[in-house]
């Protein structure tokens, strides 16, 4: 008995050596040099929340390099700077990355323009393989773009569904030959996303063709954005079999995890458990912010599900989801902030412990930020005992925004991000000016806030009071 059970473990962990293997990245990046260049990843499709892998310093002749593990293909990106770039990576394959090389003299203005969204292209040099991952989704996604443009935007009045048929035809004979289970299920989906968005196919026929007795498949993009579109609005509105008053009763009266799951089970489509938890977890992420619905019970059957719900997948997706809702949340501890004055003396939210904070993001580049300096100040002048304003400059050149960091007659605590870009991440900044109001326990009060110029004044006045 002792063998055999030696002998399952022993399988057990060659089995998942054999999955879990080594992915090398070695990449160059002129004019990055010096940077911190980041690895990171989609935890989960529902929730979408960020997980750094790994990250390193861009050398003097503009290396990097990253080695992880993979169990299965997975879309990873890089971080840098302000923009991301994403790609794919396989299990046991090594990746030679490019990037398009930038001047540093002429690279602040450019970079810091479009801060949130800039992409800084590369390349992924990979011998002959007609079978690699990035190859093929590139190739099709271009394909895909290339229909909509043609066929959609110019057309958005008329039925896609002729041409979308012969466009399926077309792709269908190029990748025929394609033997890889990521991309045919990329592929797949893709399309039966162009069916949902082009409302071509109906919702039962989408349901059987594509969800119905197949697999779910949590680290796949074009699944888990086909299953969002599905049913973004399905269980609230668009069911014959489920009501608004149903879902109330579940989650207002009862509280109930299990109640829910029964109801859900009402309809159909979702007859399957795995797919039902997944379809209520997204469910109960939209019920939270939604009026007719218990915040704290929505939070309670969340709780169950990530205890325990007997889907290992699930229990790490409620999790993230829980944690998306409640973080920068009213109530809730605000993100730990580190910045350093002109002194360079480290400053924190503790250093500001006892005192409202008036938290805002800006850059030198931004107008409507540079607008508001005037009814900031103003502000500042009112509640100078109560509340203390801090204001964090984003520029990528700390040089830019001294003007402001090092002008004391600012009756503001300025201060650059050096370039802490894990910082702005626990702030999820991805626009600027933003504003948000910290109570003296270092709790959020209230986030967003509207702009000094936009009543702000009267706004924080009440707010405090």
């Amino acid at each position: 008995m002792k063998g055999i059970l030696f002998f399952l473990i022993s399988l057990f962990w060659l089995t998942a050596f054999a999955l879990d293997q080594q992915v090398t990245i070695q990449g160059t990046f002129i004019g990055a040099e010096g940077e911190t260049i980041r690895l990171m990843e989609t935890k989960d499709y529902i929730s979408n929340q960020k997980r750094e892998i790994d990250a390193c310093r861009i050398d003097e002749d503009g290396n990097f390099s990253f080695s992880f593990r993979l169990i299965e293909p997975q879309a990873l990106f890089f971080r840098i700077f302000h923009g991301t770039n994403s790609f794919f990576a396989e299990p046991g394959k090594s990746y030679l990355v490019e990037f398009e090389s930038i001047d540093p003299e002429n690279e602040v203005e450019g970079r810091d323009f479009y801060p949130f969204n800039r992409y800084y292209g590369f390349e992924i040099r990979q011998q002959n393989d007609d079978q690699d991952l990035n190859k093929l989704i590139n190739n099709f996604d271009n394909m895909v773009f290339d229909f909509v443009e043609e066929n959609v935007s110019r057309q958005f009045r008329v039925n896609h569904r002729h041409s979308l048929d012969n466009f399926r035809l077309f792709t269908d004979s190029l990748f025929r030959d394609v033997d890889h289970d990521f991309f045919r299920d990329y592929y797949d989906y893709s399309f039966a996303n162009l069916y949902r968005t082009l409302n071509t196919r109906q919702f039962q026929w989408l349901a059987d063709s594509f969800l119905l007795d197949r697999p779910v498949l949590h680290q796949n993009p074009a699944y888990m954005d086909f299953l969002s579109r599905m049913f973004n609005t399905f269980i609230f509105a668009a069911s014959p079999h489920l009501s608004m008053n149903d879902l109330e009763i579940c989650v207002n009266r009862h509280n109930s995890y299990h109640a829910l799951m029964d109801s859900l089970g009402k309809e159909p489509v979702l007859r399957n458990e795995l797919f039902r938890e997944l379809v209520m977890i997204d469910g109960l992420k939209k019920m939270y912010d939604h009026p007719d619905f218990r915040r704290s019970h929505v939070v309670n059957i969340l709780e169950i599900v990530k205890y325990n719900s007997k889907f290992p997948e699930h229990r790490k997706i409620a999790a993230n989801v829980l944690q998306n809702l409640q973080q920068l949340r009213r109530g809730h501890p605000a993100p730990s902030l580190e910045v350093f004055d002109s002194s360079g003396n480290r400053v924190t939210l503790e250093s500001f412990h006892g005192k409202y904070v008036f938290l805002f993001f800006w850059a030198t580049w931004c107008q409507s930020c540079i607008a508001e300096l005037g009814p900031m100040t103003d502000m500042a002048g009112e509640f100078d005992e109560q509340v203390e304003f801090v204001g964090i400059f984003v520029d990528q050149d700390p040089e830019a925004a001294k003007v402001f960091t090092h002008n004391e007659e600012l009756d503001l605590s300025l201060f650059h991000f050096n370039n802490n870009h894990r910082m702005l991440d626990r702030f999820d900044l991805k626009s600027v000016p933003a504003y948000m109001v910290i109570d003296p326990e270092g709790k959020i009060l209230r986030n967003p806030f509207p702009s000094p110029s936009d009543a702000g004044k009267q706004r924080l006045r009440s707010l405090i009071r």
